[in-house]
């Protein structure tokens, strides 16, 4: 359920989201305001919006960006986010560049389109080097690829009519085969240049990436250059000698536990001492063997009484 806290008025809407968007802003002010005012039948009806809903659509706006674009600088053109969200690309794309993980980047030279740059792990999206170039180049290679579209198309148009016009007029079906050619040649022009512009982006992308690259080595540089001049020469050496120091008050603890031990004079005594014990032990198991002898077999005499007795039968 919707809180009334997460809805706004859409002129409230316009006032603090769309104000970094000029284009937008501009955009709505100028032409969707006065057409709803035009055809409305009760001007002074106030509108409202959701925002938080604006809100969640917005995130998923972000998330399918990080999904789904390849290229390193996180550009799309405005035109080829898919419409697939349930607010306005115009809604969403100021709540996102509001909360710095977007920028919009406009291309005025070739033809006035704009590109959407997204940030990247959640951070704040800046604006690099090279991304007004890497704009242009793909402003360009769009227009250049819906112009090969249409090439294809009329190529096929001709090559439909080759086949109607010669059973009538070989002459017909002649120039259509001309301007086939011609389309051919020019299609495959048209697939050198877009070519070409897709070795620039990576080139730039590659630059870029030297850059950081450099950018990374530098401010490693400058940490291990402040480690170093704060770690002294004098430092090391005092922390060496204590060191040394202590490792050998360590190895004199050990000795000292190493000479608890039995060396080789008790070690003898303990011989002599095992050796007299076995001495003594020995006779008194011979007496026990002796006596043992010596003890009447029990078992024999019982056997002769019973021959004694038996008597023997007539």
């Amino acid at each position: 359920m919707i809180k009334k806290s997460e809805i706004i008025k859409l002129e409230d809407f316009i006032n603090d989201y769309m104000t970094s968007a000029s284009w937008v802003s501009w955009f709505y002010r100028t032409a969707i305001v006065p057409f709803k005012l035009f055809i409305s039948t009760s001007p002074s009806k106030i509108q409202y919006i959701a925002i938080s809903i604006l809100t969640e659509e917005a995130q998923s706006l972000y998330n399918w960006a990080n999904e789904t674009i390849t290229n390193r600088q996180q550009i799309i053109l405005k035109k080829k986010i898919p419409k697939k969200f349930c607010a306005p690309i115009e809604y969403l794309i100021p709540i996102l560049i509001k909360q710095k993980r977007v920028l919009e980047i406009k291309s005025v030279d070739f033809c006035e389109e704009s590109a959407i740059k997204f940030s990247s792990g959640n951070k704040a999206v800046t604006l690099e080097l090279a991304d007004n170039g890497i704009v242009q180049i793909e402003v360009l290679i769009n227009y250049l690829e819906n112009y090969e579209a249409k090439l294809v198309e009329n190529i096929k148009k001709q090559t439909s009519k080759i086949k109607e016009y010669y059973p009538i007029s070989k002459d017909s079906a002649l120039n259509c085969l001309k301007r086939k050619k011609l389309l051919e040649n020019s299609l495959l022009r048209h697939q050198k240049t877009i070519q070409k512009l897709e070795d620039i982006l990576l080139t730039l992308e590659n630059s870029q990436t030297q850059q950081d690259f450099i950018k990374v080595t530098q401010s490693a540089t400058i940490a291990l250059r402040t480690l170093n001049r704060q770690t002294r020469e004098e430092d090391i050496e005092k922390t060496i000698e204590e060191y040394r120091y202590e490792e050998n008050i360590s190895k004199e603890i050990d000795s000292i536990i190493a000479d608890i031990n039995f060396n080789k004079e008790d070690e003898k005594e303990l011989e002599a001492e095992l050796t007299q014990l076995v001495h003594i032990s020995q006779p008194e198991s011979e007496e026990i063997v002796k006596l043992l002898e010596n003890l009447p077999n029990v078992k024999n005499k019982d056997k002769q009484k019973k021959k004694k007795e038996t008597v023997p039968l007539i």
